[in-house]
């Protein structure tokens, strides 16, 4: 794998095009499902998302594959942009609509995933943000802890024990002892 990052990296070093509009189209939905969680705004996670990508063309010379996977320090780059947005401006009011069409359900089971899902976005918002970041890099990106510690600067067994106590809390505050 890292050998694929190192020909990725070294390919888009030297402008080729093809290579870099292939990595985007790989990680770009991810990027932006990332930014948007956390940003809550659908235009602020397509503006980061480009900066994201921005910054990964302009500061290519600067990933080292022997410290990280490419798309661990892409995540590296997008959650340092959007941390320092984060920190610089008001965060926008959550947007908490769910298209219940996407569930073939009941029309009652579908109100009560809307229902739960609208208690953990308002969960969510009540973490701290790096909190936030680790619960969705992990949960739903997928990223290792391997990867997370390598995103946060942070050991392993850190981002584990953070894990395990931010998914506590989350069950407290959405009620849901059972997930």
């Amino acid at each position: 794998m890292r050998l694929q990052d190192r020909i990725t990296a070294t390919k888009i070093r030297d402008g080729d095009v093809k290579t870099f509009e292939a990595f985007i189209n790989q990680y770009q939905d991810k990027v932006f499902n990332y930014c948007l969680r956390l940003s809550n705004n659908f235009q602020i996670a397509e503006e980061l998302t480009q900066e994201v990508f921005m910054k990964v063309y302009q500061n290519i010379n600067r990933y080292d594959y022997k410290k990280a996977a490419l798309s661990t320090w892409l995540f590296k780059i997008a959650h340092n942009l959007t941390l320092n947005f984060l920190r610089d401006n008001v965060q926008p009011n959550m947007d908490t609509n769910l298209d219940t069409a996407a569930f073939s359900t009941s029309p009652e089971d579908q109100y009560l995933i809307k229902e739960k899902y609208e208690r953990l976005l308002i969960a969510l918002q009540a973490i701290p943000l790096e909190g936030r970041e680790l619960i969705l890099l992990k949960d739903y990106l997928g990223f290792s802890c391997q990867e997370l510690a390598s995103i946060f600067d942070i050991p392993v067994g850190t981002v584990k024990s953070r894990l395990h106590m931010l998914r506590k809390r989350l069950r407290e505050l959405v009620g849901d002892d059972d997930e």
